[in-house]
């Protein structure tokens, strides 16, 4: 029988023996020391890997779990890379294929990704916090291990995997694509009243039509900023 010791015990036992604490058990962030170092913890699915460190996420500085309230959907960035105006928000997303197209639960039942009221509301509420004054400070990071062939070992997280990195991450920005015309008022909303965000993306610009016709624009490119946070990784 495995003892389950409290969140700050657990959290810095040595990397050796990790185990994921229960989300709902931990409403703060965790602190690294040392960022680059192991850090006794090992989030989303062992994608930090056994000793906590994976360079595809370098320089962790904070460690946080959802901490869903009252009737919030939505939760808090999974991991913080950096510090001050250069820090990113992260957001770990470990979705096959098929959980994408066929459908997420919900409360409502299963929905797919785009009609998703949870996936829409934490993206805005991403894009509403004064720390995501740039969309380099966020970072959607799908689990490339779930869509990509042959980059799970044997095979049994993946249900029709893509080819490749890029075609995976440019499936993932086609349904992203699609969740923001949907919901283009709410999205662009959550964008313009985040003032540090609507600086930085139309610095010359005070008319909300004129924004709003950019913003129209680069929904239609997925290779606009709009899209850049979207990685496969």
């Amino acid at each position: 029988m495995i003892q389950r010791l409290p969140v700050e015990e657990e959290y810095n036992k040595p990397a050796c023996n990790l185990r994921k604490p229960v989300r709902d058990r931990q409403t703060g962030p965790r602190r690294v020391k040392n960022p680059g170092e192991p850090h006794g913890f090992d989030e989303g699915g062992g994608r930090l890997g056994a000793s906590g460190v994976n360079p595809v996420f370098a320089n962790i500085t904070e460690i946080r779990h959802y901490n869903v309230g009252g009737n919030q959907s939505f939760g808090i960035y999974d991991l913080k890379l950096g510090d001050g105006n250069n820090a990113v928000s992260v957001e770990l997303k470990s979705y096959t294929r098929t959980f994408v197209e066929e459908g997420i639960p919900g409360p409502n039942g299963a929905l797919p990704f785009v009609q998703n009221p949870q996936i829409i509301n934490q993206l805005r509420n991403y894009l509403t916090i004064s720390s995501t004054a740039n969309l380099t400070n966020l970072r959607y990071s799908f689990d490339a291990r779930k869509l990509v062939k042959g980059l799970d070992g044997q095979g049994t997280m993946q249900t029709n995997p893509f080819n490749t990195i890029s075609e995976a991450e440019n499936w993932i920005k086609i349904h992203f694509q699609e969740t923001m015309q949907n919901q283009s008022n709410q999205v662009f909303e959550s964008i313009w009243n985040n003032l540090p965000l609507r600086s930085n993306l139309w610095p010359d610009i005070d008319d909300i039509i004129v924004a709003r016709s950019f913003f129209n624009t680069w929904t239609e490119d997925l290779g606009s900023i709009l899209f850049s946070f979207i990685r496969v990784e």
